[in-house]
């Protein structure tokens, strides 16, 4: 535990004084595999429910399509920045096992944001592109 209160400790104070760090982990073998996309959930462990973004990049609106393996029921979309500001939330609710939903994004500044579809206690995100 005190081996971990210093590696913060170490990392803080070298992101305040240098603004960056490389930090080298050595793991014992063997050592799981994890997967290094964010927006992925490691196989077994999937939502019971998806999404797609399209067009991607958007441009003045884009859709997103939902497949569930069950019925939606209450569903909330949150776009947000990578500043980490909320731009959009909605609630939305289906009795079906599919949704669709056109969205204006005008009022949005080109970048990349991620799209976050929350239902139940289940969350999955995509990068949703404006240009």
């Amino acid at each position: 535990m005190k081996k971990i209160l210093f590696l913060l400790l170490f990392l803080a104070v070298n992101i305040l004084v240098k603004g960056q760090v490389i930090v080298t982990l050595n793991l014992p073998e063997p050592c799981e595999s994890y997967q290094t996309s964010v927006f992925d959930k490691p196989e077994g462990k999937r939502a019971g429910f998806d999404f797609e973004v399209f067009p991607n990049p958007a441009s003045s609106e884009f859709t997103i399509r939902v497949s569930a393996s069950e019925k939606i029921g209450r569903l909330k979309v949150q776009i947000v920045s990578m500043y980490g500001n909320i731009v959009k939330s909605d609630d939305f609710y289906s009795e079906n096992t599919a949704w669709i939903k056109t969205s204006g994004i005008g009022d949005l500044s080109p970048g990349v944001y991620i799209v976050t579809l929350f239902r139940k206690n289940e969350e999955v995100s995509k990068r949703l592109i404006i240009k």
